[in-house]
């Protein structure tokens, strides 16, 4: 049976070969967060580019214009946990290397929507914590 995520994944070949090819996959992750993995099934090792309008090829233009903060997920951080932040980057990632049957894995936040989300949570914590102008009551909209 098929589950519904494998629906949401989404997989472009980017170098066709003999004996194995560079795969592009996408998988949409909550709060408009994405992973994208660059899975390498060929006996050599590639340098390529992968652009934003192949990772995002079946979106609106938006999600392929747009800066994301990118993570590698095979790395660790400063604090030891995986997820070494690469910074934000607009219209790709240049010049990842991919070692022979090695995959890439990232996760892609729009920069866009961080900010956004942390504006709404401090304005709804403001609005949560702060007294009511007609009562003594607390509002509690959340």
């Amino acid at each position: 049976m098929r589950s519904r995520v494998a629906s949401r994944r989404r997989m472009k070949t980017l170098v066709p070969g003999e004996g194995g090819d560079l795969q592009l996959w996408r998988s949409e992750l909550v709060n408009s967060s994405f992973a994208v993995a660059l899975m390498n099934t060929s006996p050599e090792e590639h340098v390529i580019d992968v652009s934003f309008p192949d990772v995002f090829r079946d979106m609106d233009k938006y999600w392929c214009e747009a800066t994301y903060t990118v993570y590698d997920l095979c790395e660790k951080n400063g604090e030891g946990g995986w997820g070494r932040s690469l910074g934000t980057m607009s219209g790709g990632i240049r010049g990842v290397t991919v070692a022979t049957h090695q995959t890439k894995v990232w996760k892609f936040v729009p920069v866009q929507f961080s900010a956004t989300t942390s504006q709404v949570w401090k304005a709804r914590v403001a609005i949560f914590i702060e007294p009511d102008s007609v009562s003594s009551n607390r509002r509690t909209t959340i």
